[in-house]
């Protein structure tokens, strides 16, 4: 588990950024089921507003947040990588209509 890592996010078409805020109680939800703080929000809000963030959130916990987000903004495609502590903690999303329609990673195994 990797509590030093980043996601990076971009996007393809439809309205991006996408805004946090308006979904944020959803988000939340996830953080109080894997007792996380609520002021990780704000390090997701960096990701998906610029481009990329540093988050200590395992890369489970964020790829479930990440799903989360974009099943809740099926309008925009959004490309998702998350670099965790270990080389292998890697993976890569490809979200359009709100599902994954690409999906390599983790290697930690």
């Amino acid at each position: 588990m990797s509590i030093h890592s980043r996601l990076e996010i971009a996007y393809g078409e439809g309205p991006c950024p996408i805004d946090l805020d308006e979904i944020a109680d959803e988000i939340l939800k996830i953080f109080k089921a894997e007792t996380l703080d609520d002021v990780l929000l704000n390090n997701f809000r960096d990701a998906f507003e610029v481009g990329g963030a540093a988050l200590p959130v395992p890369g489970d916990i964020t790829l479930e947040v990440v799903e989360r987000i974009a099943s809740l903004c099926p309008e925009t495609t959004l490309f998702a990588r998350f670099c965790g502590e270990d080389f292998r903690e890697t993976w890569i999303r490809e979200f359009e209509g709100g599902k994954a329609t690409f999906a390599v990673g983790p290697w930690t195994e």
